[in-house]
């Protein structure tokens, strides 16, 4: 499967497995995108839930958003950045 990716047999020397579920899933990603499916872009998302973040603060500030929201937000984007 990986070969369909681009990667060679050398490769798959070099390649954690983590790369290489990154590499089946943006391939996947891709082939669905072609077939007029509308995907979700993770990074776009992220950058979207980055920005929002002042605008989030500052209604869990006011008490606008639980403290159980506010932190599963939060959680979300240390994951994301985590994996970078």
């Amino acid at each position: 499967m990986l070969l369909s990716t681009g990667a060679t047999i050398h490769d798959m020397h070099y390649i954690t497995y983590g790369m290489a579920i990154n590499m089946l899933m943006e391939k996947s990603r891709l082939t669905a995108a072609a077939g007029g499916k509308e995907i979700a872009d993770p990074e776009k998302q992220y950058n979207i839930m980055k920005a929002n973040l002042p605008a989030l603060e500052e209604m869990h500030r006011k008490g606008e958003i639980s403290d159980e929201r506010y932190n599963a937000y939060i959680r979300s984007l240390e994951e994301w950045e985590s994996d970078g």
